[in-house]
């Protein structure tokens, strides 16, 4: 028996519906590589790291249409990295990225990785319609959320926004955190 949109179907078009279950089976994929990587110690690497992070950007950003650039270090020492500080970082830059994807309505976004002396630091920054100071999206939480995160791993997050012209995010985390829990 067929079912029309008006005999008791859902009124929804196949192709609507294909969509969507295509758009949460990509994100289902997402979610479970990232969870793999974060539960992986051999991943407890400044290189694996910072992969990580542009792979995550160019997946979520690219799969919106967003051209992204990454703006890498050439040389990467083996340096390890604690899995706090390493899961803290990439779940504050996920943040970032989800936030970009959501609201930026960017055409472009860049990923700038350095590394100084004494630090990481991670800098997305988009071309997007930006947000004046204290103007909130979602629930309010994701900024605040990712400040939090960094402060409790000894590091910092600014972010930067000008209406009509994007927004820069930049995370700062010590360099040397092997395998310290996060401070209280």
């Amino acid at each position: 028996m067929h079912l029309s949109a008006g005999e008791g179907g859902t009124g929804a078009k196949p192709e609507a519906t294909l969509a969507r279950i295509h758009e949460a089976t990509r994100d289902l994929v997402h979610r479970t590589r990232d969870i793999v990587w974060a539960a992986t110690p051999q991943h407890d690497s400044l290189e694996s790291l910072i992969e990580q992070l542009a792979a995550h950007a160019e997946r979520t950003l690219g799969d919106r249409g967003v051209d992204v650039r990454a703006e890498l270090p050439a040389l990467v020492p083996e340096e390890p990295i604690g899995a706090a500080a390493r899961h803290g970082l990439f779940l504050a830059f996920k943040e970032a990225v989800n936030n970009a994807a959501k609201y930026a309505q960017a055409r472009t976004a860049v990923v700038r990785v350095e590394l100084t002396e004494r630090e990481l630091v991670v800098t997305l920054k988009d071309d997007g319609v930006g947000f004046a100071p204290g103007e909130l999206q979602g629930t309010g939480h994701g900024l605040g959320n990712l400040r939090a995160r960094l402060a409790a791993l000894g590091g910092s997050a600014d972010i930067a926004s000008v209406v009509g012209k994007g927004t820069a995010v930049t995370l700062r985390l010590p360099r040397g955190r092997r395998g310290e829990e996060p401070k209280a």
